[in-house]
């Protein structure tokens, strides 16, 4: 009889362990362990471009601000080898094909990053994306151009040089700003920083796949430098991404 309550008081013990360890995975998955921290791709969005349509002229931003990508000269959407999605938008250089969006930047102290997939077929200084001041001065407050084998980054009008690109790939650029450093990431790694030195970068004037080309430009006309290639799944944020968000970005 001894010898049976004991094997049962072990047996339950036993039992006891197993559930204690269940319940110790089952927080851990939930997010209750202490681990890592979870990646956010949602909170301070404030524009995103899918470009997952099939046609038209705009794109429309899902973003709280919801500002409107307007095509010019008729960028063509392609279906197939996308970064993101079945889709994206194929611009021709020769056909001098871009986009812009009124878009309300931030001031000079607001934190904010800029994100998108990019694939390049040359490196003929093509504009993937530039923001321009209230002026609207030939050169852009922000901009990230290939160059070369090399990517340049605009920052307050000066050129900044950054790591090697691989043309005809999809590469994932993204430029963070936080209490006013800079930093440039490519597939979600950071590869260079700067501190910017507080200028405004403007009112609206965001252009995508050009820059603008002479001072005094309105936001829908004046372009230079265009892209030749595909863009895909633009987003804007109102606060800088961690490197655990960016390298969600990266996997979707």
């Amino acid at each position: 009889m001894a010898d049976n309550r004991l094997k049962l008081i072990t047996v339950f013990v036993l039992l006891c362990g197993v559930i204690y360890a269940q319940g110790v995975i089952e927080s851990s998955s939930a997010g209750g362990g202490g681990g890592a921290v979870a990646a956010d791709i949602t909170t301070g969005l404030v524009n995103h471009w899918p470009m997952e349509q099939d046609a038209g002229t705009t794109v429309t931003s899902t973003g709280s601000d919801e500002d409107t990508l307007t095509l010019v000269n008729t960028p063509t959407w392609t279906t197939g080898s996308a970064a993101v999605g079945t889709r994206f938008l194929d611009f021709d250089a020769a056909s001098s094909e871009w986009a812009w969006a009124d878009w309300t930047v931030p001031a000079s102290t607001d934190d904010l990053t800029i994100a998108g997939w990019w694939k390049g077929t040359d490196g003929n200084g093509d504009i993937f994306f530039a923001v321009h001041g209230t002026s609207f001065s030939a050169s852009p407050a922000l901009a990230v151009q290939s160059f070369g084998s090399n990517w340049r980054v605009f920052i307050e009008t000066v050129l900044q040089d950054s790591p090697r690109i691989s043309l005809s790939v999809w590469n994932h650029v993204s430029i963070t700003r936080e209490n006013g450093v800079v930093t440039f990431y490519i597939n979600g790694i950071s590869v260079r920083g700067w501190a910017a030195t507080g200028q405004d970068f403007g009112a609206c004037f965001f252009l995508l796949a050009a820059s603008a080309g002479s001072a005094g430009d309105d936001c829908d006309g004046g372009p230079a430098n265009f892209f030749d290639g595909g863009i895909d799944d633009v987003r804007i944020y109102s606060r800088a991404l961690t490197t655990t968000d960016l390298a969600a970005l990266v996997a979707l």
